[in-house]
């Protein structure tokens, strides 16, 4: 797409020719949101992605698990409650990650008129949730996996001490 977007303003400017004239470098301009569009879908995702997990960081307690991010200036904390429907799942790796909840489209965002978040949404379509690429995933959820009064006797078996009252 990228590729097509260079072509066609190269070729609708008349550079190539040698006849640059202004109705050429008008039609050229046309190419512009094809060439957006092309940057955006090679480099946006992983740009995104890269973005996110640089600012991002995660805190497990024996009662929540918080994720707190910053994008640009644009701070957001989000807490999951490790309740009985708390089920983590383990994605083994170098570094490993622990997914813990998911997320949908928001409808409601539409329904608020809140156009923005509601097309955020719809790019993740329905995405994981968790502590992405961690290097000691496997300690992790074993904590995450212990019921919440013995998350403190996970931590010390983990840790070696003996647990603190």
């Amino acid at each position: 797409m990228t590729g097509f977007a260079l072509f066609w303003m190269a070729m609708a400017s008349g550079a190539p020719f040698g006849r640059l004239s202004g109705f050429g470098l008008l039609f050229m301009l046309f190419g512009l949101p094809v060439l957006y569009k092309g940057l955006t879908s090679a480099f946006g995702g992983p740009m995104r992605h890269w973005l996110r997990l640089r600012g991002s960081h995660y805190t497990l307690t024996d009662r929540h698990a918080f994720i707190a991010t910053e994008i640009l200036g644009r701070r957001q904390l989000e807490r999951y409650p490790r309740d009985a429907g708390f089920r983590p799942v383990l994605q083994e790796g170098l570094p490993g990650s622990v997914w813990f909840a998911s997320r949908r489209a928001d409808g409601q965002a539409l329904m608020r008129f809140d156009f923005q978040k509601f097309f955020n949404s719809l790019d993740e379509r329905e995405s994981r949730i968790g502590f992405e690429q961690i290097p000691e995933a496997r300690r992790v959820f074993r904590l995450m996996s212990a019921p919440a009064g013995d998350a403190a006797a996970a931590a010390a078996q983990d840790t070696g001490r003996p647990p603190q009252p």
